[in-house]
């Protein structure tokens, strides 16, 4: 018995303009994992999300989740939460207050106990002042923000996250980060996609890097930041505190910095100050 929370095998999805998204991706996830998807626009990043999340079936292979069939895990929609790569169209009410709310009132929670979760998320994401307003008269960036409090609210134990830090400032890239960063701590599975490695070397565990609908390499950060040719295949871009360190002859340093913080860290101990 294996013990993979999230299995795709073989998946291919074709959109009815016969554009190919997946051909053939398969990999797998355990429980606590953070996993980055990373890959050019049109790579298939956004369809492999909502299939995971249950809101696309494929046109073949299947997706497992605690070793059922998606399409026959009951519990899905209260376990597994998504972020649109627009967040724009998963709203559904008048106002912010009432986005935040709407799924912690589906599954019955009490309406105090809501009241505690919207203040919660809404003072932690900046959206304190938007509360009354409606979240389509909202910016890109807000809204951004509005649909992560949404993903949040209900405390589920899958979080799927298209472009999380699209539009966002370098305040709440942080703060996004950190949220990130705690609810990994406390066991929660995250899937987060993204066409830039620079938001993601510091929160997640292995990256899956897609191009074209295939998959190029599942495989842990070191692996795939190390092999030069895999990186310039999928159009890549690593952070200059990294080229750096590969032009200083110290490629081979372990582990490798995932931050500025830690190449400085590096770099003071191999250099002095």
């Amino acid at each position: 018995m294996n013990n993979y929370l999230i299995e795709c095998n073989d998946l291919v999805f074709i959109y009815p303009d016969n554009t190919v998204a997946l051909n053939k991706v398969s990999f797998r996830v355990s429980e606590g994992e953070c996993i980055g998807i990373v890959g050019p626009t049109g790579s298939g990043k956004s369809t492999l999300l909502l299939i995971i999340s249950g809101l696309l079936f494929p046109t073949k292979g299947r997706v497992k989740y605690k070793g059922k069939d998606i399409s026959k895990y009951d519990a899905l929609r209260r376990e597994v939460a998504i972020l649109f790569q627009n967040p724009f169209n998963q709203f559904l009410t008048s106002n912010v207050f009432d986005e935040i709310a709407y799924i912690p009132r589906q599954l019955g929670i009490k309406e105090d106990e809501i009241i505690k979760i919207v203040k919660y998320y809404s003072h932690k994401l900046g959206l304190d002042h938007l509360l009354n307003k409606s979240p389509f008269r909202i910016s890109g960036g807000e809204a951004r923000r509005l649909g992560i409090a949404m993903v949040l609210s209900y405390n589920p134990d899958v979080i799927l996250l298209d472009e999380p830090f699209s539009d966002l400032s370098p305040k709440y890239i942080k703060i996004v980060k950190d949220i990130l960063k705690d609810l990994k701590e406390n066991g929660k599975t995250i899937l987060l996609s993204s066409h830039s490695l620079h938001h993601m070397l510091d929160i997640v565990d292995k990256l899956l890097i897609l191009n074209k609908g295939k998959v190029l390499a599942f495989a842990d950060i070191e692996t795939i930041i190390r092999n030069d040719d895999l990186i310039k295949m999928a159009d890549l871009e690593i952070p200059c505190y990294i080229k750096i360190l590969q032009e200083l002859g110290m490629r081979d340093i372990r582990p490798l910095p995932r931050t500025l913080k830690d190449f400085v860290e590096v770099f003071i101990h191999h250099y002095g100050k």
